[in-house]
Formats: structure tokens, C-alpha cells, sequence
């Protein structure tokens, strides 16, 4: 889209366009249609306020532009990395896409795989190891969140990043009425979520049964918009953590409407080559976590259902201190005790001992994990609001966890044409949540969440404000497809290069007798991290 001296490529969404486009009518501004679109508002905004006017859009979003009076070219995300965005110089000019294998492909010179980063989501998991500023390929950056680009005259190697976003300052030394911080939340979700229900095409709420999702549904409700509301049941999972498609439909009975409809999409794990290609194709990654059949398969159903927008609620629980309840016995550990060095080094050496991946990795890359303990610690440590260690290590958590699980997100759902928005991520929302201590949000129980659950307490049903938090389950494979996957193409998988440099193949054998199937590191996610290493490596082809 071009406007004056600007051409722009964007992609995402923004959600203040009205606020917008009254500051450009009173410069003057005159839109060529009588309802400019995102792009068109966002160019107009930039030509005339400059590309540091980015930290006054409301949105998901990625763009770049080029300035054709001076040649400077810009680019810039929105601020938690809900839309992606890949730069890379190929030594003729940038090339941007929204995921790294485009950008690999469009490049005309070499690239190689950075094993390190590649070791380091190994070692600690795809989502706390995940960092939003790095790509698995050298020369191929992730723009990072929060930040705009300038490229004076299109030269790469002169680039300017600036921070146009940080989390804000904790409110804790300021005393604030708890009613009128209640009474904030209330309005600006309800602001929020009318927002991205906004959509010419047909839009789906995912449906939990839990708070966050539960939360959605009763304000679409609130608003008569028309929405198919749809539940995943994972069949196979081995580890009870709810019935979610059971208390989904409760729900919906709860807040059912004559337009809305209610579908639940059965998620299997019938693994495949297919399968498995078309996850990592999307994903631009090997598969370290089995629930990327369940992300695939869902964003299909949505296909197939021909939805176009999906709402979700991703980032409650990184944003409102959802992880408080003694889950998962790292973060339960830094919640609950002061954490050190030592008390998360021996966490990731806990999780590695007991994965059935853990002791097939070469064994230069086991000693690694005592850096990336280091460096997980010290991001913490180092924090801004570090005398605070659970409001440290939420925020540590949006910067990973979350960034991951957007990723995630985007990846699949964009692979099957459909859009996901994230209200709980809009900043105007979040920003409540990041100026407030953890004891706020964590309170005197034991669930996490409580402002929340007292801002809408009185329309939430009871059995959702007193159900315990669950993780998105793990479909197990009941057909061993993933086993026999790795039988049939075993010697393959053996002769990949970037096997032989990660795993032991010596050890391949003793998969068979790992016992431990538990939610993190069974023996089927050990399958598939091997074999999908494997495809990987032939897809990119480096």
C-alpha cells in the first residue's frame, strides 16, 4: 500500500483504527474509500507522524516499508510477537517474510543451521528456550517485539533498532483501590474483546471450559455477535488433566445464543511422514512437543469449517500469573522459594534424567545444560523487578513462554488460512496486568488468576471459577504410529548429519526400554524429535 512518500507491506491487524484515523483528519488526512483498511490507515499514520508514531497502534501486526524520497527502509512488530517477522541482508538487498524457511528460500547466498540455538530448545523445552530474537538459521533474524527498524538508504549493516515498548513500571508503592483496578479490567476487556470480534468473515471462539476461554465466550455473548464456539477432545491422552470437551459444552449451554454453534473437533495421533512434514514446514522447527498435531488439526478443522478468525486465550496465564498452582514443579519451585542457580539448574538436569530424549543427546550437549541453566537464572536474576521473584519470573515467561506459544499460534493456524487474535495479549490489557506485584494476581489461594476471577466473578459459572488450571493435554499414541515411524525409517534417520551431530545412535536402542511416559518427555516425543530432526533437515536442505 503506498501513500505519499511510503510504501508499506503489512500484515496483522490493528484495533484503534477509529482513534487513528481522527488524529489523521485533523492533519488534514482524506482516505480515497470511505472505510481505509488497516494497511492504508498505518501508512497515512507513519508518513505524516514518523515511523517512531508505531507505539501508538493498538494491534497485532508486522510491516515493513520503504521511503522512496530518501530510500530508508523500516520495519518494526507488534509488542508480545503475536505476528512474526524475518529479515535477512543477501548482500543485494533485505528480504522480509513472515517465516524463516521463506526468508532461506529467497535468499541467494549460503545460510547454515545455528546449532546452538537449536541445542538450547533441546535442552530446555521449545517454550521456556524459546528466544523471539533469534531464528534457527544464521543471517536470518526474528525482528524482535517491541521494536521498529530503520535501515538508513536500505543499508543493512547500518540498521538502527529502537524499543519503542517495555513492560511497565510495578504500581506496587502506589496505593490503588482493589474495587477500582477491578472496575478498570472490566471496561478495558470489554473494550478489547469487542474489538477483535470485529470481522467481515465468519470468527470462532476455541473453547476450554476453562477461565480464559470461558471469559471470551460470555463477553462475545455480551455483544450478540454471531460465533461458532469449538472444543478439542484429545483422544489417547494418558495423563488426566480434565475434560475439557464435557465442561466446554456446559459452558456453552451457559452462554448459548440462537446464532451461535457449538463443535467439538477429536484430535487423535495418527502420525504419518505427511503429517510430520507439513508440522515442521510450518513450524520452521523440529518437533520437540506432541501437541503440534493438536495445533495442526485444530486450525484445520477451522479450515474445513471454512472459519476465517479464531479468538483464543492465550497469554492469560503468562500475563495473570496462571502458573501459581503446584503444576509443574519448576515453575511451582521459583512461585513458591526464592529460586537460585542451582535450584533451576537442577530442574533442567531433573527434566533431562527423566525424558527418554534426555540420555540419547551426544554427550557434549547433556553437559550444555548447565549454560542454559546459567542463562535462563540470570535473565530472571537480572530482572527489573527481581526483589520480586514471582512478578520476575512472569515476565520472564511472557518474554519466552508466551513469545513461543504465539508462534506457535500463528505458525499453524496461518498454514491453514485462518487468523488467530489473542485479546488477552492486546497491550492495553496486559499493561494492567504487568504493572501489578504477583501477590496481586496470585492473592491468598492457590489458584492464580484472582483478579481476574474477581473482575467477572459474578457472571462466570461457578464451576469454572473453582476449576483447577490444566495444561493443553498431550494426544498419546494408542497405535504406536510414531514408534513405527521410527522402526521403518530408523537407518535414515541414522545417516542425517544433524542427528549424528545431536544424538548418540548408540543409544537408539535403549528407547525401547524407557519406561516413563509421563507429560514431559515420553518415548513418542523422543520418536518424533528424531524423525522430525531428520525431515527437517531434508526440508531445508543446508
Amino acid at each position: 500500500m503506498s501513500y505519499g512518500s511510503w510504501t508499506i507491506v503489512f500484515n496483522g491487524e490493528i484495533y484503534n483504527l477509529d482513534e487513528l484515523r481522527q488524529r489523521l483528519t485533523s492533519v488534514g488526512f482524506r482516505s480515497r474509500v470511505d472505510s481505509p483498511s488497516d494497511t492504508e490507515i498505518l501508512v497515512a499514520y507513519i508518513d505524516h507522524f514518523g515511523v517512531e508514531s508505531v507505539r501508538d497502534i493498538a494491534g497485532m501486526f508486522a510491516f515493513m516499508g520503504l521511503n522512496h524520497d530518501n530510500g530508508d527502509v523500516i520495519w518494526s512488530r507488534d509488542r508480545f510477537g503475536i505476528k512474526p517477522l524475518f529479515v535477512s541482508n543477501d548482500g543485494e538487498g533485505i528480504v522480509v517474510a513472515s517465516d524463516s524457511l521463506s526468508v532461506l528460500h529467497l535468499r541467494s547466498c549460503a545460510t547454515e543451521l545455528d546449532v546452538d540455538y537449536l541445542k538450547r530448545l533441546i535442552l530446555a523445552d521449545p517454550f521456556v528456550g524459546f528466544d523471539p530474537r533469534l531464528s534457527l538459521f544464521t543471517g536470518v533474524e526474528s525482528v524482535e517485539p517491541g521494536t521498529y527498524t530503520i535501515a538508513p538508504r536500505g543499508d543493512f549493516k547500518k540498521r538502527i533498532i529502537k524499543r519503542y515498548y517495555s513492560f511497565p513500571d510495578l504500581r506496587d508503592t502506589v496505593p490503588v483501590e482493589r474495587e477500582s483496578i477491578l472496575d478498570q479490567i472490566r471496561e478495558v476487556f470489554r473494550r478489547v474483546v469487542r474489538e477483535h470480534l470485529e470481522a467481515d468473515v465468519p470468527i470462532a471462539i476455541a473453547l476450554s471450559g476453562g477461565l480464559d476461554s470461558t471469559l471470551l465466550g460470555l463477553l462475545a455473548a455480551e455483544c450478540a455477535v454471531k460465533v461458532t464456539y469449538f472444543t478439542i477432545n484429545v483422544t489417547g491422552d494418558d495423563v488426566s488433566f480434565g475434560d475439557d470437551a464435557r465442561v466446554a459444552e456446559r459452558v456453552f449451554q451457559h452462554l448459548s445464543s440462537s446464532n451461535s454453534k457449538f463443535r467439538v473437533i477429536d484430535i487423535g495421533s495418527d502420525w504419518n511422514l505427511e503429517t510430520i512434514d507439513r508440522c515442521v514446514t510450518a513450524l520452521g522447527s523440529p518437533l520437540y512437543d506432541e501437541r503440534a498435531i493438536v495445533w495442526d488439526k485444530m486450525y484445520r478443522a477451522a479450515e474445513l469449517a471454512e472459519v476465517k478468525v479464531v479468538l483464543n486465550g492465550q497469554g492469560a496465564d503468562e500475563l495473570w500469573h496462571g502458573y501459581y498452582p503446584k503444576i509443574w514443579s519448576w515453575f511451582s519451585c521459583l512461585y513458591h522459594e526464592r529460586p537460585s542457580y542451582e535450584s533451576v539448574q537442577a530442574y533442567f538436569g531433573r527434566r533431562q534424567k527423566e525424558s527418554a530424549i534426555g540420555s540419547l543427546l551426544r554427550a557434549d550437549i547433556q553437559g550444555g545444560i548447565s549454560n542454559v541453566a546459567r542463562n535462563v537464572w540470570e535473565e530472571i536474576d537480572q530482572c527489573e523487578c527481581a526483589f520480586d521473584h514471582p512478578t520476575a519470573l512472569g515476565r520472564f515467561m511472557v518474554r519466552h513462554v508466551l513469545a513461543s506459544l504465539l508462534s506457535f499460534e500463528d505458525a499453524f493456524s496461518m498454514a491453514h488460512g485462518v487468523e488467530v487474535r489473542v485479546p488477552f495479549v492486546d497491550h492495553r490489557l496486559a499493561d494492567i496486568a504487568l504493572a501489578l506485584p504477583a501477590k496481586m494476581h496470585i492473592g491468598d489461594g492457590d489458584r492464580g488468576k484472582e483478579l481476574l476471577r474477581d473482575a467477572f466473578g459474578s457472571i462466570l459459572p461457578r464451576e469454572v471459577v473453582i476449576r483447577k488450571k490444566a495444561p493443553l493435554p498431550k494426544p498419546s499414541p494408542s497405535d504406536d504410529s510414531l514408534a513405527s515411524l521410527f522402526v521403518r525409517y530408523r537407518r535414515d534417520i541414522e545417516r542425517s548429519p544433524l542427528v549424528r551431530e545431536l544424538y548418540d545412535r548408540r543409544r537408539f536402542d535403549d528407547l525401547a526400554a524407557h519406561a516413563s511416559d509421563g507429560f514431559y518427555g515420553s518415548t513418542a516425543e523422543a520418536h518424533l524429535q528424531l524423525l522430525s530432526t531428520w525431515r527437517f533437515e531434508n526440508i531445508v536442505n543446508i
